[in-house]
């Protein structure tokens, strides 16, 4: 799957944490640096499984469980519409 980052989303690094807004919903949501790197990766438009494997090889964890928590994540984003998946 591939996604992109809905237009107008603002995002702020804050240390190793990264702090979005959204100005249609004004909802602010901080992300540690787990969500931040998935942040990243999104701006950098890496697909859902570029993701899952760059995250598999930087952080330590079971790849089964960080491609669950990453697709859950996405799609935590997804329904926040802060992201959305590309046609």
């Amino acid at each position: 799957m591939e996604y992109q980052v809905t237009e107008g989303i603002l995002a702020r690094s804050v240390g190793e944490h990264v702090v979005l807004f959204h100005p249609e919903t004004e909802r602010l949501l901080t992300l540690n640096p787990w969500g931040a790197r998935i942040w990243t990766l999104l701006t950098l438009d890496a697909d859902a499984l570029t993701i899952i494997s760059r995250l598999a090889e930087e952080f330590s964890g079971e790849k089964g469980v960080i491609e669950q928590q990453t697709l859950e994540f996405l799609a935590y984003l997804e329904g926040e519409e802060l992201i959305r998946r590309k046609s």
